[in-house]
């Protein structure tokens, strides 16, 4: 990515998360060269990475209490506070170090409606007795999905606490691993939209507490241009956003 070229190390944690910036981005590394945020310095509502928009877009267009499981640089937490920040917003994030970056060098604390709660996701969504309108999982650290988040009983309980007719979106970054996680939405969510963003290899899976296929589309359709909507044996319903 262009945006991070002649850019300079100004934090490193014992944990090897490594925060980046030049003369107009900041950026976050966790012990590769895979990017977990980008920010522009001074705006940082913008999204940078490509798939914000995206796993952001119906709890975008739809405001109501939301849940982000993972809060890497807060780079999707002010996306969507500047478009609702009236809305809770809650970020459940296992790693204290990864708090203390966002808020030190990623300006979450600058996030009105944004709490932030230290705890891991499964416990969080087994324990968490409150209903989302909207449930947003970016969970990937610098290699893969957690493994104690890639089960049934996960996606089941993150079913359990939405709202009937609520949402669920899932930023799948990893190609070996996309499939299995979508089957695995699947045996909970009765009908799923797989979004592939442009550019990238990220994939957003979208899923409705609800047995209607209609709900999903209804909103989406409310919420982009969708320029072509198939169905594939494997994948399911895939649809092309502009």
């Amino acid at each position: 990515m262009w945006k991070t070229k002649f850019g300079h190390c100004i934090y490193s944690s014992t944990n090897n998360a490594h925060v980046y910036q030049n003369l107009i981005y900041r950026w976050l590394t966790f012990d590769s060269d895979a990017l977990q945020t980008v920010i522009h310095r001074r705006n940082p509502q913008k999204p940078i990475l490509k798939y914000i928009s995206v796993l952001c877009l119906l709890a975008r267009n739809m405001p109501g209490k939301t849940c982000m499981l993972g809060l890497g640089g807060a780079g999707a937490a002010h996306y969507l506070s500047s478009h609702n920040s009236s809305s809770p917003l809650i970020a459940v994030e296992k790693n204290p170090d990864v708090i203390t970056i966002a808020q030190k060098f990623f300006m979450a604390d600058k996030i009105k409606n944004l709490e932030i709660i230290q705890q891991d996701a499964t416990e969080f969504m087994q324990k968490e007795s409150t209903s989302f309108k909207h449930i947003l999982i970016d969970l990937y650290n610098a290699h893969s999905f957690p493994s104690e988040c890639n089960t049934d009983v996960f996606f089941l309980n993150c079913k359990k606490n939405l709202e009937k007719y609520g949402f669920l979106a899932v930023n799948l970054a990893n190609p070996s691993e996309q499939f299995n996680l979508l089957n695995r939405i699947k045996k909970q969510f009765l009908h799923t939209v797989s979004i592939p963003v442009k550019g990238s290899a990220n994939i957003i899976i979208f899923a409705c507490n609800s047995h209607s296929f209609s709900a999903i589309t209804k909103y989406l359709y409310q919420a982009t241009t969708i320029k072509r909507l198939e169905w594939d044996a494997l994948w399911g319903h895939i649809a092309e956003i502009s």
